[in-house]
């Protein structure tokens, strides 16, 4: 009888050892499952800037981190879904770049930068932020920092990449 209590007892003490496991590494499993977004993350802006000019668009760049919780919300609920809808393809590039990341990358005027000196001139030092910027990486519009009012957010998204893009087409215009 002893026996088989302290079978029972053991049993239930290696259950309860499973579901603390499991409850603890599910919020890593899930995190790691809503990283693959497909958004690009850009390393040369110099070559970006090309493509811009061709196109005559602005550039919606986000400034994430990879334990961001907000940036992954951010880019399931809006970055993704609008890189994938063929109606911001003549709207807005959008590209991503990760405030914890020790890389270097080539600025607009193709000098080699560390990713802490790109975002300090943008002043992004908060994940996420959004910065809307022409060819010649000049801002313009304000930038989006965290994401707040989900219900309004792709809103304000839309109204930023508006008024980048009015401003990079009337650029674009020759004139008289």
């Amino acid at each position: 009888m002893i026996y088989q209590s302290q079978r029972l007892t053991l049993l239930a003490k290696a259950s309860s050892f499973f579901l603390l496991l499991f409850v603890s590494l599910y919020p890593l499993v899930a995190c790691s499952k809503s990283m693959n977004t497909d958004l690009i993350e850009e390393n040369n802006f110099q070559q970006l800037a090309q493509l811009m000019q061709q196109k005559n668009l602005p550039l919606l760049l986000e400034f994430n981190a990879e334990y961001c919780a907000y940036c992954r919300e951010l880019e399931e609920d809006f970055l993704a879904p609008m890189s994938k809808d063929k109606e911001f393809d003549d709207k807005i590039i959008i590209r991503q770049l990760a405030l914890d990341s020790d890389e270097m990358i080539v600025d607009f005027q193709g000098k080699k930068v560390s990713i802490a000196t790109f975002a300090g001139r943008y002043k992004a030092y908060m994940t996420p932020t959004m910065i809307f910027i022409d060819s010649n990486g000049k801002e313009l519009a304000e930038k989006i920092i965290g994401i707040n009012t989900p219900s309004l957010f792709g809103a304000y998204i839309d109204i930023a990449i508006e008024k980048a893009l009015n401003k990079v087409r009337a650029k674009g215009l020759p004139r008289k």
